[in-house]
């Protein structure tokens, strides 16, 4: 059994940040544990229910919010010092700290930009297995049509444009309530004018943790998301050179209904998406699950 709601706890950073995050914790001695890393300014109650079904299962899990998004956010944005590097270099691997004092087992489920912080986390090769959804290469090249001018436009004039205007980048251009420090939507936005994408960045100095990794990854692409095409899926999966890929592309007509970028955290997806992640993240961990029956692509 797992207590309803997560235990709020404040996680702290090598460099000195404050961030809010909240840890499921089963009554028993759990198999292993899961670190859940965001996506771009996503808060981590997105993903409690997620959260709360793998402890169901006996998981120890842990949730976080990165410096400047939700309860880690100062009282404003205009000219705090964060870089989205730091998201992964300080604040995934803080959390990673966290739940490795509590057990060796440890797996990773990385949504969008989660999946990029992977390859920037010091601690990476002590995980064992990153599960990916919808976590992409922003390389702009790898979108089609209007897709491709929208983000082409974002990465070379919204985004620079609005954080000189603002002194941060508004959240609501892209829908979303969440802003951005200036500091990470520029490294966002540099990073998607590139073919290497962040592994590009000055000279490739961040290409080596994601090279250096030879864990299990299965990464989890939608046919209707627009977000993450599985072109961009596939180019993020290039840089995990040496892990043992596995890209599962599904179509949301054989589901059922529409998944897009969002709706694989979402209560609707718990059959048989769910099921079928928490399967695969168990037999890397060692627990009683086994290999869920995804469809390779």
């Amino acid at each position: 059994m797992v207590s309803p709601r997560p235990r709020e706890i404040t996680l702290r950073t090598a460099d000195g940040h404050s961030l809010a995050a909240s840890a499921w914790e089963p009554e028993r001695e759990p198999p292993g544990a899961v670190l859940i890393t965001s996506a771009t300014g996503v808060k981590r109650g997105f993903y409690a229910p997620f959260a709360s079904f793998l402890a169901e299962r006996g998981l120890l899990v842990l949730s976080f919010d990165y410096r400047g998004v939700g309860g880690s956010r100062p009282r404003s944005l205009a000219m705090y010092d964060a870089r989205m590097r730091d998201w992964g270099q300080q604040d995934a691997e803080a959390a990673l700290q966290w739940l490795l004092a509590r057990t060796p087992h440890v797996a990773l489920v990385g949504h969008s930009f989660g999946g990029q912080a992977l390859g920037l986390m010091p601690g990476a090769p002590r995980l064992r297995a990153a599960l990916l959804v919808a976590a992409q290469s922003g390389y702009w090249r790898h979108w089609r049509g209007v897709h491709r001018l929208g983000l082409w436009a974002l990465w070379h004039v919204l985004i620079p444009g609005l954080c000189t205007a603002c002194g941060y980048f508004p959240g609501r251009v892209l829908g979303s309530a969440q802003d951005l420090p200036s500091g990470v939507a520029r490294e966002w936005a540099r990073w998607g004018r590139f073919p290497g994408h962040v592994a590009d960045d000055e000279g490739g100095a961040l290409a080596a943790g994601f090279a250096g990794l030879t864990l299990p990854i299965r990464a989890y692409s939608f046919a209707d998301d627009n977000f993450a095409p599985a072109a961009a899926v596939d180019g993020l999966l290039r840089l995990y050179a040496a892990a043992a890929r596995e890209h599962v592309h599904l179509d949301p007509r054989d589901l059922g209904r529409p998944i897009g970028h969002w709706g694989f955290f979402r209560e609707k997806s718990r059959e048989p998406l769910w099921l079928d992640a928490a399967g695969w993240l168990e037999a890397q961990l060692g627990g009683p699950g086994s290999r869920g029956a995804g469809r390779t692509g």
